[in-house]
């Protein structure tokens, strides 16, 4: 699943973490920035999948 930029990205309240993961937010943060936070950096977009095949060279056609 695609979502736009989250708010919190810009809020003066993101840390952003080396190497691109998710950072933290510091003290203080808003409740709405602290929600979108959370929805986002506990995303899992396989949930609900029980079982992730790796593809072979023989499933390619």
């Amino acid at each position: 699943m695609k979502w736009p930029k989250p708010k919190f990205i810009d809020s003066p309240y993101y840390v952003s973490a080396p190497g691109g993961g998710w950072g933290y937010l510091k003290p203080g943060a808003p409740a709405e920035i602290q929600k979108e936070f959370k929805e986002y950096t506990e995303y899992d977009e396989h949930e609900g999948i029980e079982e992730v095949k790796k593809l072979t060279e023989d499933d390619i056609i």
